[in-house]
């Protein structure tokens, strides 16, 4: 069960670390890395921390010029909103779990189709943490549903 409160500064991480996968959709860690990611997010944290997604980065020994971002810069600020939104932090998790288990069944042109609907998500509910935007399961994730969900 999801139970914790996710910084918007993460969110924005989500997003980067989605659109690395997506841009490199048969990397052989991604599936390494989306494991240990959801794993962190299952476990139901509650602790507020705008660098957990990456100490679990730096923690992996996965750090070339692609994933620098989350490895080298530490977010720190009193500025960060929260997403207390248990519907959205499953929604998000589940789905990066189930790209997961898509690149695991080597399923590369749905992966890379489940990632490209889902790395927007997280910066949207960064940037609307009142109102999500109906707009975005109109035009980017319901097409997704749509093609490969029968």
């Amino acid at each position: 069960m999801i139970n914790m409160i996710i910084t918007t500064h993460e969110l924005y991480d989500f997003y980067y670390l989605i659109t690395v996968i997506r841009n490199e959709i048969t990397d052989k860690n991604n599936i390494y890395i989306l494991k240990k990611v959801t794993d962190l997010y299952k476990n139901g944290v509650e602790e507020i921390d705008d660098n957990r997604l990456r100490k679990l980065m730096i923690s992996l020994n996965i750090c070339d010029d692609k994933w620098s971002v989350l490895c080298y810069e530490n977010r720190y600020s009193q500025e960060s909103g929260l997403l207390k939104d248990k519907e959205k932090i499953e929604f998000l998790i589940t789905n990066m779990n189930e790209l997961e288990n898509l690149l695991i069944q080597k399923k590369y042109d749905q992966a890379f189709d489940l990632a490209d609907a889902l790395h927007m998500y997280p910066e949207i509910v960064a940037n609307n943490l009142k109102k999500f935007p109906k707009s975005y399961w109109k035009l980017i994730y319901n097409p997704y549903k749509k093609k490969w969900i029968k």
